[in-house]
């Protein structure tokens, strides 16, 4: 499994999601440049006909022109990040054609770059390793994407984002110096969290192009206005779907070189994802409430390891049709089971579990949403495996739990916590 190549998952925080948001910014500043006679209104007219539009072609995404539903394609891009391709071969897809002979007696183009639409100059590769087409057999004309120079430093014919961190300055500087002027006043702190907001606007974005069959298409006049602003959002639910779709990323890379991290496995996370972060925001905030039943209501922060070492993790390892209305709770044959994002109890530490145990049923008793899923079902969290009253403080004088009398929560507590290894485990016995 890599992460590194154009595939169905396109996504704000890869290689190829980063390639498109440069471009984009290039464009935007090219029209600014050019039309800078005009004022801001009469500029903000002109960049609602631009669009920049993934997967619209066979290649990766395409700059074009719209009015009343006329597309005037500008320029095509492919996007190649092959970590070790000098040759000639490992280009041939793009740049040499291939056809299959149909049963019907027509012929269909399987290979090679798509120039519907688009002039000899506007037909792009990008590319991570240092290449030269010249003496290549390139029949469609296709040209390196020129990079822009980055602190004094010459124009270069590929650029490896994959390598870099999303947070790190260079990519930041390369994709906002675009924009011009407008950020030279920006400090490091408001252009990562600009950075960060358009990589998460063309994650949800293509996220939502996948599930509903559409094109993702973004218009330079939506980049350039989410450019300007300076503070994330202040909804949780914006948070929560970034924070999501950046761990998301994070878990990727670490299974990168993973090979019994397999392309089933990675289907089925990313469905996963997908559907949840295409939520409405309310109920967003639910599945992420429900997900840490071990903290107070006002909590307001997304549990990373615990959504990368439990949930992403048995998501992916269970092989049984998961129902996606749930998001959260996972039937075996024996019983149900509740995705959380624990990742902190042991045995060895019986402390912090019998105060996990505590808040859960202050939780479930407070709550009704939370009890009516919980009921006598099992807790998925890292690596713990034990019943779950027995782990929960007892009153020695008026032998209440949790505060809780014994009989008004034992009817609908938790039958136990389960370790992710073993949950996955119990799921797939009931797999079909």
């Amino acid at each position: 499994m890599t992460v590194n190549g154009a595939t169905s998952t396109w996504s704000g925080y890869n290689h190829q999601g980063k390639v498109g948001l440069l471009v984009a910014l290039r464009e935007i500043n090219r029209l600014m440049v050019e039309n800078s006679e005009l004022n801001i209104d009469e500029k903000l007219e002109l960049l609602a006909k631009w669009y920049v539009a993934f997967e619209s072609s066979r290649e990766d995404f395409d700059i074009y022109t719209k009015s009343d539903d006329v597309v005037i394609p500008y320029s095509r891009h492919q996007v190649k990040a092959k970590t070790s391709g000098v040759n000639e071969s490992d280009y041939a897809k793009v740049l040499k054609p291939r056809t299959k002979n149909n049963e019907d007696g027509t012929i269909t183009v399987t290979d090679g770059f798509d120039c519907t639409g688009v002039g000899e100059d506007s037909r792009y590769l990008h590319v991570i390793r240092d290449i030269n087409l010249t003496g290549w057999s390139n029949p469609y004309c296709v040209q390196l994407y020129e990079y822009p120079s980055l602190h004094g430093a010459a124009a270069k014919s590929y650029c490896d984002f994959s390598s870099v961190d999303a947070d790190d300055d260079e990519v930041i500087q390369m994709g906002l110096q675009q924009l011009g002027s407008l950020f030279d006043t920006k400090t490091d702190i408001e252009r990562k969290i600009i950075w960060k907001d358009l990589q998460y606007q063309l994650s949800v974005l293509i996220a939502r192009g996948h599930r509903d069959g559409t094109i993702a298409e973004l218009s330079f006049k939506e980049l350039y206005q989410a450019s300007l602003c300076s503070e994330i959002s202040g909804y949780d639910s914006d948070r929560f779907q970034r924070s999501i779709l950046e761990y998301w990323d994070d878990y990727l890379e670490e299974n990168k070189d993973n090979a019994s991290f397999t392309d089933e496995m990675y289907a089925r996370a990313n469905k996963y994802v997908q559907n949840l972060t295409c939520l409405q925001a309310d109920d967003l905030l639910r599945v992420v409430r429900l997900m840490h039943p071990n903290e107070s209501a006002g909590n307001r922060n997304l549990n990373k390891d615990g959504l990368k070492q439990v949930v992403l993790k048995v998501i992916s390892e269970v092989t049984q049709q998961l129902e996606d209305a749930e998001y959260i709770k996972l039937d075996s044959p024996s019983s149900s089971l509740i995705l959380t994002t624990i990742t902190n109890l042991t045995e060895e530490d019986a402390g912090s579990s019998r105060v996990a145990a505590n808040r859960i049923i202050k939780t479930i008793s407070e709550e009704g949403d939370v009890a009516s899923l919980f009921t006598r079902s099992k807790i998925i969290n890292k690596s713990l495996n034990s019943p779950f009253l027995g782990l929960a403080d007892v009153d020695p004088e008026t032998g209440k739990i949790a505060g809780k009398d014994y009989e008004d929560i034992s009817t609908y507590a938790p039958l136990e916590f389960i370790s992710a290894d073993n949950a996955v485990v119990e799921l797939n016995q009931g797999a079909v």
